[in-house]
């Protein structure tokens, strides 16, 4: 018995093989098998790493709650950028609704709004937008946003969305309009719990994506593990009540059911708080 595992990749695998071969693909992390007339693959499907500690998200109720976290210089005019989240829709079929508008020719972010889902990324112009098909359910799903000169990508627990269509801008608008979750403009406003809101000054690669959503267990974005290495570029993560400077409305402690006051920026503490308006605090998690 061999004492490590011989390694191949898939368009190397061993041309005469024999019954009972086994191998690690190194391109595919999958395990193979020869059973005499095929290979027969195991398939990886993702390392799960330890979650990060959370008993908080925000509740929003379509009507007049948002988190106003102030605008954020590093994103005016960039041409980079991530934003990942958790989301709990209280409507199945309708996304989420977060992000920087200025007026109807500079914004970017989520909008759902008469029965469509809407990616938006105007600069100058309008009309770059794209839809995209929300999980038809009222359960807690992770999105994740890529955006790299124009080129998007969304990804819903850790899948690259297939049913987004559409354009976006080449640049992220350079107005100082506040990045705002649960609201996009004063007119739209999401009805449902989100959690863990982050955002990277790059476009993370699929890999990233997938051990973030690290099958439905949020993980601690500050550090990087397994697949997740861009803990570096991280620029902002939003905890929603799970930061240690995390405060009720007044300046209290955090309980679920109590209106949020301040939730802090984890990834760089002190900068672009959030400042709560009507939101609560809920203790379900994803």
């Amino acid at each position: 018995m061999p004492t490590t595992i011989p390694t191949t990749t898939s368009s190397t695998r061993p041309g005469s093989p024999s019954a009972g071969d086994a191998y690690f693909e190194t391109d595919t992390k999958n395990y193979i098998i020869y059973d005499g007339a095929n290979w027969r693959a195991f398939v990886n499907d993702g390392v799960s790493i330890p979650g990060v500690s959370n008993s908080f998200s925000g509740s929003f109720d379509g009507s007049g709650d948002w988190i106003d976290c102030n605008p954020i210089t590093a994103y005016q005019g960039a041409t980079l950028l991530s934003m990942g989240f958790w989301y709990k829709s209280n409507l199945a079929g309708v996304g989420p609704t977060l992000g920087s508008r200025s007026n109807a020719s500079d914004q970017w972010g989520f909008l759902a709004t008469g029965g469509t889902n809407y990616i938006i990324i105007e600069t100058g112009n309008s009309n770059e937008l794209s839809t995209f098909t929300a999980p038809n359910d009222t359960d807690f799903h992770h999105y994740l946003l890529t955006y790299s000169a124009g080129s998007i990508v969304l990804y819903i627990d850790g899948t690259s969305e297939s049913s987004l269509s559409g354009t976006a801008d080449s640049v992220l608008h350079s107005q100082s309009a506040d990045f705002e979750i649960g609201r996009f403009s004063s007119s739209f406003y999401a009805n449902g719990l989100f959690d863990e809101v982050a955002l990277w000054d790059v476009a993370l690669d699929s890999s990233n994506v997938s051990q973030i959503y690290n099958n439905g267990v949020p993980i601690d974005l500050n550090s990087d593990a397994a697949n997740y290495n861009q803990s570096s570029n991280l620029t902002h993560w939003w905890r929603i009540g799970d930061h240690a400077s995390d405060t009720s409305s007044g300046g209290g402690a955090v309980v679920a059911g109590n209106v949020i006051g301040n939730v802090e920026n984890s990834a760089n503490p002190g900068t672009n708080d959030g400042t709560g308006t009507a939101a609560t605090y809920s203790s379900t998690t994803p």
